[in-house]
């Protein structure tokens, strides 16, 4: 997944049927949390080194604080605006390109993960709000309970409390605190998906 994301950083890429690895990267995603969260980590920070996305990923004992401080820093600094790096370093639209790929997994259930990652960049983005709800539906259709967006990002959303770069771009920088709302919606890193893997995200 890191090779896949340095790729889009290098050149807009196509899915297709024949980068069958990648697919498979992309169904595991649904199954481990900690890659769940190098991804989207690797994503909203595009200079992270292997190292770091590969510490995130290995469910090291590191991996909260290093997922904790990046989401805070979106969530938090009006200064960083997620769809400016984004858009400044991928050379297409992340959300929709994981979309892309995921529909290419053979197995619906395994589709989550990816959709999940795609709803979860879109809610931070900024995207309007038919994309982010279709984003959302893909994901909540597969795993109505999927924690990522049935708990973190439709809530939030629905609150307005968005990242704090969005709340200024609408003149609402002040109207919200989302560090206090950011910690009350963070998953805690001790909790388990069904593998056994802490969540982080």
């Amino acid at each position: 997944m890191f090779d896949f994301l340095e790729r889009m950083r290098r050149q807009r890429c196509m899915p297709s049927h024949e980068d069958q690895t990648l697919i498979d990267s992309m169904a595991c995603v649904s199954g481990d949390a900690a890659l769940r969260d190098a991804v989207i980590v690797k994503c909203i920070d595009p200079g992270l080194a292997r190292d770091t996305f590969d510490l995130i990923a290995s469910d090291s004992s590191q991996r909260a604080a290093l997922v904790h401080d990046q989401v805070v820093r979106v969530l938090d600094q009006a200064s960083y605006n997620v769809r400016d790096v984004m858009d400044r370093e991928f050379h297409q639209d992340v959300p929709a390109a994981f979309d892309a790929y995921a529909a290419l997994i053979d197995h619906e259930s395994e589709r989550v993960g990816a959709y999940g990652v795609a709803a979860y960049l879109s809610w931070l983005q900024g995207d309007d709000d038919d994309t982010l709800k279709a984003h959302c539906d893909r994901v909540l259709a597969l795993d109505p309970d999927f924690k990522l967006v049935s708990k973190v990002v439709g809530p939030a959303h629905a609150r307005g409390n968005d990242p704090a770069w969005q709340l200024e771009a609408r003149g609402l920088g002040d109207a919200v605190s989302l560090g206090g709302s950011g910690a009350m919606d963070y998953p805690s890193a001790s909790s388990r998906d069904s593998r056994g893997r802490g969540q982080a995200l």
